[in-house]
């Protein structure tokens, strides 16, 4: 612990992990079990998370109800391989959707046996070193209960609006504590905008004055758990890397969209689109997320928006998306794809009329 900064990591990143897909997500949050020895913890955390785990899993859950998909299609048409692939489409999406109620079931029911993420957070909450609130003794934890109610009564921060609990202030006293008793730098990892404006990793001006102030060192803010670890000399992957750019978006957007992000131009282009054609730029505006990779771009929209996918498909969209790449000089586009997020949600392969890619040239 001597040559590394501490780390804290709020409770709204544990329970964001309940976003992630795949191994990736669990192996970033499985480095924790790596920094144990600088790990800053509080039972506060452990409460918050306990508390919130379910309605967290609950939430998610409700999201994978699917409105029923109601295609129309002419009596003569009925028998035609298109037709066909979408009814085969719909019933690999309602199994796929049971099967994840299923697990999200046992997650609820046994967490200690079948949550992952709980079996790893519940590791750290059981770590017994110095710099675990719940491991020190009575006289430690009245003396930073007590600061925590006097910082809470005075308004201080962290604190959020009309808030009537000190949790905040408890972790941010134990903070300040932990990083006096071992002259140490802190990494905050948090996404609360009671900490500061974390999107761009500056930590509150009153609490960065307060802890340079109470320690002679600073503190830092930071958005995500990967930039934490790399700070603390942990090789992330590139995998680990994008899922959690991924959570952090989703987080943002509350969606299950499972891209959840737009290239850095995407708002450049909306804005060219709308003083063009202020239809397609309202369509647009419908795409849950867009990706741009090899001179191929992809328009996504929502699982049960077919309608904005039909008219992107056929409004104009791709000529006018071709004629403002060529204007802002990127390279010619090879392929415009309009597809569905149900597909790519349930890692399904796209079905004809749900996806459509246009070559061109």
């Amino acid at each position: 612990m001597r040559d590394k900064p501490l780390l804290f990591v709020d409770t709204n990143i544990l329970l964001d992990f309940y976003r992630a897909r795949g191994e990736a997500g669990l192996s970033l949050l499985r480095h924790i079990e790596s920094v144990l020895d600088v790990l800053i913890m509080t039972d506060q955390i452990e409460a918050e998370f306990l508390n919130n785990r379910q309605k967290v899993i609950s939430e998610a859950l409700k999201e994978f109800a699917i409105p029923e998909m109601k295609v129309v299609v002419p009596a003569y048409l009925q028998e035609t391989k298109a037709v066909k692939a979408i009814g085969k489409g719909k019933a690999q999406i309602k199994k796929a959707v049971e099967t994840l109620k299923q697990r999200f079931a046992k997650l609820l029911e046994d967490p200690a046996k079948n949550d992952p993420v709980f079996k790893i957070v519940r590791r750290a909450f059981a770590s017994d070193n110095s710099i675990s609130l719940k491991a020190r003794g009575e006289e430690t934890r009245a003396k930073i209960l007590q600061a925590a109610l006097v910082r809470f009564q005075r308004g201080f921060p962290p604190r959020k609006k009309q808030e009537s609990t000190t949790g905040d202030a408890i972790n941010w006293e134990w903070i300040l504590h932990c990083a006096k008793t071992f002259e140490k730098e802190v990494l905050i990892v948090s996404r609360d905008s009671d900490f500061g404006l974390f999107e761009r990793g500056l930590l509150n001006d009153w609490l960065a004055q307060e802890f340079k102030d109470a320690t002679r060192r600073k503190a830092h803010l930071v958005p995500s758990l990967t930039q934490a670890l790399e700070k603390l000399g942990i090789t992330v992957t590139a995998d680990e890397e994008r899922e959690e750019n991924r959570i952090i978006e989703k987080a943002k957007n509350g969606s299950l969209n499972p891209h959840g992000n737009f290239p850095v131009f995407w708002p450049r282009v909306l804005e060219t689109v709308e003083r063009r054609s202020s239809a397609i730029f309202c369509n647009l505006t419908h795409a849950t997320s867009v990706t741009y990779a090899s001179d191929k771009l992809t328009i996504y929209f929502g699982f049960n928006d077919l309608k904005s996918l039909r008219e992107a498909e056929n409004g104009g969209c791709r000529d006018l998306l071709q004629e403002i790449f060529r204007d802002f000089q990127f390279a010619p586009l090879k392929e415009i794809t309009f597809a569905n997020d149900i597909w790519t949600e349930f890692d399904l392969e796209p079905q004809s009329g749900f996806a459509k890619t246009i070559t061109c040239h």
